[in-house]
């Protein structure tokens, strides 16, 4: 579904939603970093459309989102704040 060409509102809420949360839980089996960047548009509106008729569902899947950017850019400042070597002792 990330790499499909169909349009996202034939994609099946349900269907949507597993693709975001993987995308976002960053299971790199079916989503890896590279697709992330790549599909960044689609998984988007795959969010939009994993909330289906439901407005706070679709918000719960955009804060999610959201809230896997806000940890990854904190986890990649600390590290290049430390000096990326993560050792210490």
């Amino acid at each position: 579904m990330l790499r499909a060409q169909r349009p996202v509102t034939e994609v099946a809420p349900g269907d949507a939603a597993l693709v975001v949360c993987a995308a976002t839980g960053k299971l790199r089996t079916f989503v890896g970093a590279k697709d992330r960047r790549r599909y960044k548009d689609r998984l988007a509106e795959l969010t939009d459309r994993a909330g289906g008729d439901d407005p706070e569902l679709r918000t719960l899947m955009r804060n999610l989102r959201k809230a896997h950017a806000s940890a990854v850019t904190s986890a990649e400042m600390a590290r290049s704040s430390s000096g990326g070597g993560g050792g210490g002792g």
